[in-house]
């Protein structure tokens, strides 16, 4: 008898932690979040688009740039009690994110469909001011309990499967070794 054996989800094929922290663009992005009135609609979320010039602002984001070119840069806003339906993304193959609401309580999640009414999931567990890859072809969703959410994140000029960009910043010494889980 044959069966199917399905490869359990697994943190490191879903996002992965940055070496550094958020400096600059953590206090920029909060007072953005009290002074814009420029929010526009982008895939269900609020944005705004930030400029170029962050980049040479935050040392994680100026090494990536050098390996991977970063497009567009911008702060997303989940409204408050809400939730984002599982999804994969029509555009982006990945992403780097960086959670800039804190004491917070929301949850982002990827799921593997187990049968029509269950799912095996795994979160990302968000640290304050770090950066993560994220595998934005892998379903995910995010769960909004709390008052709205922000989130930084970008889009790179050409787009990467999320398998090179791991290896990339893996062999540039970007990632955060003690987060990579098997």
């Amino acid at each position: 008898m044959g069966y199917l054996i399905q490869q359990m989800l697994r943190p490191s094929n879903c996002y992965a932690k940055l070496v550094g922290k958020a400096d600059f663009l953590l206090h920029y992005c909060r007072w953005l979040i009290l002074h814009a009135d420029n929010w526009t609609e982008h895939f269900g979320f609020d944005a705004i688009e930030l400029h170029r010039d962050v980049i040479d602002e935050e040392p994680v984001l100026a090494e990536v740039n050098k390996i991977q070119k970063i497009g567009k840069l911008g702060l997303l806003r989940v409204k408050s009690k809400s939730f984002y339906d599982w999804h994969v993304d029509a555009f982006r193959l990945s992403c780097i994110n960086l959670l800039v609401s804190d004491d917070h309580h929301s949850h982002t999640l990827f799921g593997k469909k187990l049968d029509s009414r269950n799912r095996e999931i795994i979160e990302l567990p968000y640290e304050k001011g770090r950066y993560y890859i994220f595998n934005n072809q892998m379903e995910h969703c995010v769960c909004n309990l709390d008052e709205d959410r922000y989130l930084f994140s970008i889009y790179f000029e050409e787009e990467i499967v999320y398998e090179d960009l791991y290896q990339c910043v893996k062999s540039s010494k970007l990632l955060d070794e003690g987060s990579c889980q098997a």
